[in-house]
């Protein structure tokens, strides 16, 4: 098949045109089908959650009615009074709130067919009054009921979870509100318990396209309304593998969105909304297939639109080739005479396009091919006798370039000789210049070395003269600070003498203790007062005696320690005068001694690396003269062998020629020849 198509022009304009057109048809169903699905998604996308929103609006409003009941009864006085003023159960029927209580709770049933029972609570008496009056059991504990710790929690409006009435076997749900007095202390609640039997009828009212359906979540994430039965109160969406538990979590954290996910091996589009009221969901599906059946009745359409038109266009396109094409057999028969020799044929085609003109051509081509023809045939005789004279020139020329070759030959063997001279010099200097470069190598290592030297000397002679002014800096201070505290010492000889003078009034005042006692033992009975006087200043003048004993004894230690003291600072103050400045001065000595030895060892160390570098430069511009004289004996040899190839050549070229001069002739001959084949 591709054989034939390769064989006719018809078949490949057809092809081409053909397979552009699928082509872009192709492209544009594409573009099509992908707009119209985004628009279509769109479009379903903003009705189901338009439809979520209506649907979650219109339960809200369901339950905001039982909320409604609820709330109005907080605002009844009467309630709030029985709760108040009732401490226990006997109290309750008794207060004469209790008969306008019932009738109230009664006619707040009767305004919404859907309130299965309406009560109130009172937490102190634990007492449970709805609208027939009747009496609560008595173990009945409002702290018991989940529902009232529950309300108590909120603090506002709850709505419990969904369960089934035990009196009416209906599903309700409990809709509280906490009370509380003036102080803001709970002391019970109202409520109702609402018939949600009515739910399924709101649900059912929307449907959702042909397949769609509505469904409704509570707070936990449970069916409270499905069509498939079996999942109401038992299946919860949140605990569904993958995506759709994943939109199940959202919805019942009060989240609106639309979402697309598999379900039942079915692909849904999915809307929710929150009911506001009390934490529930409402959710909208439809499949994919329902949503995108219409997009596939479109693209039917449209694929067969796309048939019809290739069909049509492959007619058209097939009718106008044949008409262009159809002098193409007249030119391909001309051409076939051409190609046998026969230069006589004319073509006459009355079309005046392309093909026409190419009919022009090939006329004059056969005119012109006419004309080289005649003209080869009557010059191909003198290409040969040419031929033969060139021939015989060709031989005297090879015999002179034998000659010339062999001089040449003879240059370029000697060029080579002073080639491999110049070529070891060459070496060893490149053996002298690397030896000289890794001695200049050390020299710089040795160079840093020395500048090393000289840094850590430098360092030395530093820190060294920095310690001694740190040191003669501490001497001076505590010098002074010693010798002022000797000084200060000798303040312990003026104690001494105060001491003495202590001693000497203690013995005095002793004497005249004893004294005194004689005195009072003259006096008798009169003078027993003072004798006991006497006797306590003679005990105190023997204690002061002991205590000035002791202080002497004490001043005297004290004054060898600071004799001690003075002769040890006096040592250490002449030590670090003489002995320890002057080793701070020997080191700094020695430090510019080092100093001295790293500059001439770097001065030393300069001079030589000057001088290698001196003698590398001396190497490098002998090697380089080495290198031109190389390269001139290099190009002499390289010329004198391009001359003897050149003249080799010449003659090879000469030969070739004369060989050339003789094929011409034959060449002509059968030229001749093959001219008699035209026919002209």
């Amino acid at each position: 098949m591709i054989n034939k198509i390769n064989k006719s022009i018809l078949l490949k304009v057809l092809t081409s045109l053909i397979a552009i057109t699928v082509l872009v048809f192709t492209i544009t169903g594409v573009i099509v089908n992908y707009y119209n699905k985004n628009v279509l998604t769109k479009n379903i996308n903003k009705s189901l959650e338009d439809n979520a929103t209506i649907i979650s609006k219109d339960v809200n409003s369901f339950f905001e009615r039982g909320g409604t009941l609820v709330t109005q009864m907080t605002t009844n006085s009467s309630i709030k009074n029985l709760m108040t003023e009732v401490k226990t159960r006997d109290d309750v029927k008794t207060n004469p709130n209790f008969t306008n209580v019932v009738k109230s709770l009664k006619s707040i049933k009767e305004t919404d067919k859907n309130a299965s029972s309406v009560y109130m609570v009172i937490e102190k008496a634990s007492y449970l009054i709805d609208e027939t009056g009747e009496d609560s059991p008595i173990d009945w504990d409002v702290n018991n009921r989940p529902w009232y710790s529950e309300t108590l929690k909120a603090g506002n409006l709850y709505y419990t979870a969904p369960y089934k009435d035990a009196v009416s076997g209906k599903m309700v749900i409990t809709i509280a509100y906490p009370m509380l007095d003036n102080n803001g202390k709970s002391i019970g609640a109202v409520a109702v318990d609402y018939l949600i039997d009515k739910l399924p009828e709101i649900m059912k009212q929307y449907k959702v396209g042909e397949t769609g359906y509505t469904f409704l979540l509570d707070r936990t994430g449970t069916f409270m309304y499905h069509p498939d039965e079996t999942k109401i109160l038992k299946d919860k969406f949140t605990e569904y593998a993958g995506t759709p538990g994943e939109v199940g979590k959202k919805m019942i954290k009060g989240e609106s969105n639309v979402a697309t996910y598999t379900l039942d091996n079915s692909e849904l589009y999915a809307a929710y909304a929150p009911i506001k009221s009390n934490g529930w969901s409402v959710g909208t599906v439809i499949s994919k297939s329902e949503v995108e059946k219409e997009l596939v009745k479109f693209n039917i359409l449209l694929l067969s639109t796309y048939i019809g038109g290739l069909i049509l266009l492959i007619l058209a396109l097939y009718f106008v080739t044949t008409k262009i094409l159809k002098d193409i057999p007249k030119l391909l028969e001309i051409i076939k005479k051409v190609a046998k020799g026969d230069l006589t044929s004319k073509l006459s085609v009355n079309s005046k396009d392309e093909i026409g003109q190419i009919a022009e051509a090939i006329n004059d081509m056969n005119s012109n091919l006419n004309n080289i023809v005649t003209n080869i045939s009557s010059n191909s005789q003198n290409v040969s006798a040419s031929g033969e004279e060139l021939s015989a020139v060709i031989s005297e020329i090879n015999k002179q370039i034998q000659t010339i070759n062999a001089g040449t030959q003879e240059i370029a063997a000697a060029m080579e000789e002073t080639s491999a001279s110049t070529e070891e010099m060459n070496s060893s200097s490149e053996i002298i210049k690397n030896s000289i470069l890794k001695l200049n190598s050390k020299a710089k290592d040795g160079n840093n070395s020395a500048m090393e030297i000289k840094t850590r000397a430098l360092n030395m002679k530093e820190e060294s003269e920095t310690s001694k002014k740190i040191t003669l800096d501490m001497y001076k201070e505590k010098e002074i600070a010693i010798l002022t505290a000797i000084e200060d010492g000798k303040i312990v000889e003026e104690i001494t003498n105060m001491a003495a003078i202590i001693e000497e009034t203690a013995s005095k005042t002793n004497l005249l203790a004893l004294n005194a006692a004689i005195e009072a033992a003259r006096a008798g009975e009169h003078g027993k007062g003072f004798a006991v006087v006497a006797d306590e200043v003679a005990k105190l003048a023997l204690q002061s005696t002991e205590t000035v004993h002791n202080i002497q004894n004490i001043v005297g230690q004290v004054k060898n320690a600071f004799e001690n003291m003075s002769q040890t600072s006096g040592g250490i103050l002449e030590f670090i005068d003489k002995k320890v400045t002057a080793d701070y001065n020997e080191m700094i000595n020695r430090a510019n001694l080092s100093l001295e030895d790293a500059n001439n060892v770097s001065e030393l160390i300069t001079s030589f690396t000057t001088n290698i570098e001196d003698v590398s430069n001396s190497v490098e511009q002998l090697i380089k003269s080495l290198e031109s004289v190389s390269a001139v004996v290099e190009e002499v040899a390289s010329g004198a062998s391009e001359i003897a190839g050149t003249v080799h050549d010449t003659k090879v070229s000469t030969d070739e020629v004369a060989e050339v001069a003789e094929t011409q002739a034959d060449l002509a001959v059968t030229l001749n020849n093959i001219v008699s084949e035209f026919k002209i």
